[in-house]
């Protein structure tokens, strides 16, 4: 009886706290909702037991390390995501299509391979995305569209060839951007304009080509932008800001862009552009649509419902073709077997007939060679007898 009345007394104190923890919850700051350790207590109904992440109170979900090739399901609660060291290759716009809150995901040591235009274009409040040490070669022009608050993106420890120069356009609040160890040879103006709270770029370790494209865009970069620059006394490290160490030419090789003058340059050209600057085609990125997964399960149960109905209708007509197919061939048949089995059942008798009469044939010759055979013996007896009676 005195543990029945614990557990009443224990069962409501618990959901009063959980009650209490939730209101606390809605006046924390950032650092509160995001501390170091994060608690143990994971609200009600938040994942459910099979789900390989782990969901704690403050919306902060942890997939660190569970072996997954896909983003999975998330709950609308999620705030700070956590999937790094997995082996998930791709991202949909509809594995985040749920999350519109989260501020922080953590996507590093993984296998993605391409950023595809929209992917990141529900999440209106992320502010920070970690995209390091993954296999990334493409990025689409509208791949970060969306992501008005983003105040920090880091792209490092990737194999990337060349960014699209409207790449960053919607970014408006970044603050930092992590492009070291890639393989960027050239870089856009574009990529840094209205960026008022851009203050770090770190763009070491790549295969940055010192010609007289870089330099200028270099150049218009450090003079109408804010960006702080690391690179004055050659004390740099992979971290410094707008620090470019030249890969080819060759004779270049080893300098840092920023106390290259032009006159090391050949051939420099002040109405030479960048590259990626000029690409001819932009790609507006107000077409992107957003998409749901209930969207995307209404698409597919209206695309199921047409292929049933298309498939019904078909196998209807065929199924009618077939019946009067079938038809013909059963009337055809039924017309040509009875008289067949008419003259099977006449050559039949025939036969019997036949083996009849020759069997008839045979037992009378049969019995005429057996009554011949038998009268010879008697006359043969008869002799026998006369001439016995004649010698006595």
């Amino acid at each position: 009886m005195d543990i029945c009345i614990m557990y009443y007394i224990l069962i409501p104190l618990s959901i009063f706290r959980n009650l209490a923890e939730c209101i606390e919850t809605g006046n924390k700051t950032e650092d509160d909702v995001f501390p170091s350790s994060p608690p143990v207590i994971c609200p009600p109904a938040c994942l459910s037991d099979d789900h390989p992440c782990k969901c704690y109170s403050d919306g902060w979900i942890d997939c660190n390390g569970k072996n997954l090739t896909s983003i999975p399901v998330l709950p609308p609660c999620s705030r700070l995501i956590n999937l790094q060291g997995n082996n998930i290759t791709s991202i949909d716009q509809v594995d985040f299509s749920e999350t519109i809150d989260t501020q922080i995901i953590d996507l590093s040591y993984n296998k993605i391979t391409e950023l595809r235009s929209g992917i990141f274009i529900q999440l209106k409040a992320l502010k920070a995305l970690t995209l390091h040490r993954n296999s990334i070669v493409h990025i689409s022009d509208c791949a970060f569209y969306g992501l008005t608050a983003l105040t920090s993106l880091d792209l490092s420890r990737n194999n990337i060839t060349v960014i699209p120069s409207t790449a960053f356009d919607d970014n408006t609040a970044l603050r930092e951007i992590t492009l070291y160890e890639n393989k960027l040879s050239d870089l856009s103006p574009r990529w840094f304009e209205n960026k008022t709270s851009l203050e770090t770029v770190a763009l070491g370790q790549n295969t940055w080509n010192c010609s007289c494209e870089l330099r200028k865009s270099y150049d218009t970069i450090v003079n109408t932008s804010g960006i702080q620059v690391d690179c004055q006394d050659n004390t740099d490290t992979i971290f410094s800001s707008m620090c470019i160490r030249c890969s080819s030419p060759y004779y270049m090789r080893g300098f840092t862009l920023y106390n290259i003058t032009k006159e090391n340059l050949k051939s420099c050209d002040e109405n030479i552009t960048s590259s990626v600057n000029n690409i001819q085609e932009i790609t507006s990125c107000e077409n992107v649509i957003p998409v749901t997964r209930q969207k995307l399960m209404n698409t597919s149960e209206a695309t199921m419902t047409t292929l049933t109905t298309t498939r019904n209708s078909i196998s209807s007509s065929a199924t009618e073709s077939a019946l009067k197919n079938a038809t013909i061939i059963l009337i055809s048949e039924s017309s040509t077997k009875r008289p067949h089995m008419k003259n099977s059942s006449m050559d039949s008798w025939v036969v019997v007939l036949i083996v009849i009469v020759v069997l008839i044939l045979i037992s009378f010759i049969a019995i005429s060679i057996w009554c011949n055979d038998r009268k010879r013996r008697k006359l043969i007896r008869r002799k026998s007898y006369g001439t016995e009676e004649t010698t006595l």
